[in-house]
């Protein structure tokens, strides 16, 4: 299901975009690095030849590369744009619109180069951050945007309200249409986010998120990273160890902690 890889954009898409017009990611990197140091959990990954890793865009990376794939997956997203546009146009001709709440909304971002990745396994903005659009006529809109921190974990509540359906207690998440609507604060402190698959991908990482801060754990390896995302939006100076930031260390790897503890809990009781 597009836009996943091997991103082959039908007809005019697959020139829509020329590839040295598009700008390099402000993050980019031949591999991720923590300063001067690589990262020993991407050594070991990229070692393991993984084909969304090695195969979409050779490693190390290279300017000429990512321009190719970024290409590519523009000419797809657009593509898609227009397919999704068609779809939204018809409700809109059939009178539908207005009864029918429409999410778009993505399981995961894509790296296209920055920090030295290519695929989605990544607890950096380019794989956390999600687009999530809402279109539901039947209620007056607020702000057009939003910038509090929100979660897949939302839309079942959405839905549910939508429908007019109570939200099992057990449910996490919050319902997005006081949020559509514009409807008194958003105050949600952190989101968390998690990438496990140990044996196939050598990977297995937890983050937490705060509106300007982030910590990433690597358990593979031990690693930790943290940043501050007011002064550091594209994650290139690691403060993990710092001793001014020790005491930002320690309050988000507790919390991290206690939310990894409770999910493998619940997990467990499944």
């Amino acid at each position: 299901m597009t836009p996943h890889d091997p991103w082959t954009p039908p007809g005019a898409y697959a020139t829509l975009y020329p590839p040295q017009e598009i700008p390099l990611p402000a993050n980019f990197m031949p591999r991720p690095m923590n300063g001067a140091q690589p990262f020993q959990y991407y050594t070991d990954w990229h070692g393991t030849n993984l084909r969304d890793e090695q195969q979409m865009v050779p490693f190390p990376r290279t300017p000429e590369g990512v321009r190719d794939v970024r290409r590519r997956y523009y000419g797809t997203i657009t593509h898609d744009d227009e397919q999704i546009g068609r779809v939204l146009s018809t409700l809109d001709r059939q009178r539908l619109a207005a009864d029918t709440l429409v999410l778009f909304v993505a399981d995961n971002g894509i790296s296209l180069g920055a920090h030295g990745i290519s695929g989605k396994q990544t607890m950096y903005e380019e794989g956390i951050r999600l687009p999530l659009i809402l279109r539901y006529p039947r209620l007056a809109r607020g702000h057009p945007q939003n910038a509090g921190l929100v979660s897949l974990i939302d839309i079942f509540p959405t839905v549910c309200e939508a429908a007019g359906v109570a939200v099992p207690e057990s449910v996490e998440g919050r319902s997005l249409l006081g949020l559509y609507r514009g409807e008194g604060p958003w105050d949600r402190a952190q989101i968390f986010a998690s990438f496990v698959s140990p044996e196939q991908h050598r990977l297995n990482m937890r983050c937490i998120r705060t509106g300007s801060h982030k910590l990433i754990h690597h358990l593979t390896t031990d690693e930790v990273e943290l940043y501050d995302l007011d002064r550091d939006p594209y994650e290139l100076h690691n403060l993990a160890g710092l001793p001014e930031w020790g005491e930002v260390q320690k309050q988000l790897t507790a919390r991290l902690a206690a939310w990894r503890e409770r999910a493998e809990g619940q997990a467990q009781k499944r």
